[in-house]
């Protein structure tokens, strides 16, 4: 299997190579930074991870993100966005994105939709954000919300889904 990771620069990337390395034993993994990342690089891929990111808002570079998910879109190549990776799926479906008064750093409970679950437990999940998703558009599918909002969705048709929070990182209680 070969996982490409788009680095949205994110301080999580070294733990989110150990988390693919442990789910994923044998895979090989290709690191490409946002701006870097090419049809090759996609079209090769089994499995595609948006990264989290620290500094780089969709706000300010739109048209960078949007050129990779439109990327996965092309290649229908499986995708999971974490957090910023989350977000620029959501916001590429038309999603809006709103500042939240304080960056939100720790762990939440998220409750799981009842929608296609027969049982639904909360689960902890640890955050690193300051933007929440709004104006959720018809073409994803909410999964998991928090206090905050949507924390898991996937897309109606295609194989993508998106992680607000970071399941890289290990919660401690």
């Amino acid at each position: 299997m070969k996982v490409l990771i788009v680095d949205n620069v994110t301080v999580h990337l070294p733990k989110l190579i150990s988390l693919v390395n442990e789910k994923l034993p044998s895979t090989e993994i290709l690191i490409e930074g946002t701006r870097k990342v090419e049809r090759e690089h996609v079209k090769s891929a089994d499995l595609v991870l948006l990264s989290g990111g620290t500094g780089r808002s969709i706000e300010k570079n739109p048209q960078t993100y949007n050129r990779v998910v439109g990327l996965m879109e092309e290649y229908k190549r499986p995708t999971i966005g974490i957090c910023l990776g989350a977000e620029t799926i959501a916001h590429y479906y038309g999603a809006e994105m709103v500042q939240m008064p304080v960056r939100r750093v720790g762990n939440i409970p998220i409750n799981l939709h009842k929608q296609d679950w027969k049982r639904f437990e909360p689960a902890i999940a640890y955050e690193f954000h300051k933007w929440k998703i709004e104006s959720f558009p018809s073409v994803l599918i909410p999964i998991a919300s928090s206090k905050d909002g949507i924390e898991i969705f996937k897309h109606k048709t295609l194989p993508f889904f998106g992680l607000q929070f970071h399941p890289e990182v290990q919660h401690r209680n």
